[in-house]
């Protein structure tokens, strides 16, 4: 008997023990560490599977200080493709998709002065660049990351802070313009002409640009079906088509939003930013404005924006942007992918070729 008195008072013993050592455990959690407040939002659920996935939970729980860009549900669910990705797919595109939203550091956005942009590294390797503007038509002043809106409610969190956004930032796929083109399996003719005109130095350098580059098919349109027929045209003609394509300084897609004026159309056909596959339909309450440009080469190109909840799916999102270029080709010029950041500047793609007079 006495034997198993001892025991059970030893078992007791061990129980309260433990019991305490739990409490101390969860007494000595901080709750407000970045992996536990994107834990308890729901509406970061997704970024939160990928955070998981990847095991950066672990970084963002640890001792230090970070800046996270944490897409809403909303805005994974909008971009084609982006959340089956997320919660299913490869963990290494899981992983660089999630690298490329987390910034070590806490940086006070906030204090940003207007229209000058910073550039910050990511844990991807490549930097995001962050900008405080005025939007023209309301006067209100809006944070973007890479183009896409941050909320106006942060989180501050033990090691950092939590930022909200409106859109999934694709990851950049290189350090200049030229390592983004080069490493796009649909620009891999406007990577051969770039090439062929001399201009590595251009796309390589430190010059910042805005490049809509036409993509595969486009190129094929317009006489270049295949790598040979890059390498065998004129480089005079191909630098000439190139510098046509590309705009000084760093502009992406959402501050045409906001630099433009936009006045509310109704009927406005879908056909005019989409191009195809989209049949008889028309946008009600559409935002539109147009801003003349000129391109390096000198040409002049107008570019219209418009917005319409109709046209919220793929990769705009929404937003359409619509090129008329010197021959008055705006038929056939759209944007379909957009924002592809790098060092010297930030790539769009679009589905034909602009042509000057």
């Amino acid at each position: 008997m006495k034997v198993k008195i001892c025991s059970y008072l030893v078992l007791s013993a061990l129980c309260l023990t433990s019991c305490e050592s739990s409490d101390d455990y969860l007494r000595d959690v901080d709750y407000n560490l970045l992996t536990y407040v994107l834990r308890d939002n729901y509406n970061l659920s997704v970024f939160n599977t990928a955070i998981t996935r990847t095991r950066l939970d672990k970084t963002l729980s640890a001792n230090g200080q970070y800046t996270v860009f944490s897409p809403s549900d909303d805005a994974f669910q909008r971009i084609t493709g982006f959340l089956p990705n997320t919660l299913t797919g490869p963990v290494d595109w899981v992983s660089n998709m999630a690298n490329y939203h987390i910034v070590a550091d806490d940086h006070g956005l906030n204090t940003l002065r207007l229209d000058d942009p910073q550039e910050i590294l990511t844990l991807q390797g490549y930097p995001v660049f962050v900008k405080r503007s005025v939007n023209i038509t309301n006067k209100d002043t809006v944070l973007m990351v890479n183009g896409a809106f941050v909320s106006t409610r942060s989180a501050l969190c033990t090691n950092g802070i939590l930022h909200v956004i409106d859109r999934v930032l694709p990851p950049t796929a290189g350090e200049n313009l030229m390592a983004v083109i080069t490493n796009r399996d649909d620009l891999t003719l406007f990577s051969q002409a770039v090439s062929r005109a001399g201009m590595l130095g251009v796309f390589e350098g430190g010059e910042i640009f805005t490049v809509f580059a036409p993509d595969n098919s486009a190129m094929a349109a317009y006489g270049y079906g295949t790598l040979q027929s890059v390498k065998e045209a004129d480089p005079a003609e191909l630098e000439a088509m190139v510098k046509y394509h590309m705009l000084k300084g760093r502009v992406f897609v959402r501050e045409y939003y906001l630099s433009i004026p936009l006045v509310q159309q109704n009927n406005v056909p879908v056909d005019t930013w989409v191009g195809i596959g989209v049949g008889e339909r028309y946008a009600s309450n559409a935002l539109v404005g147009s801003v003349p440009v000129q391109m390096t080469y000198g040409h002049p190109v107008l570019i219209t924006y418009a917005y319409s909840e109709l046209l919220e799916y793929g990769a705009l999102d929404g937003e359409r942007l619509t090129l008329t270029d010197a021959v008055g080709n705006s038929a056939k010029v759209h944007l379909v992918n957009r924002d592809f950041a790098a060092s010297n500047g930030v790539v769009h793609i679009i589905d034909a070729v602009l042509k000057a007079k």
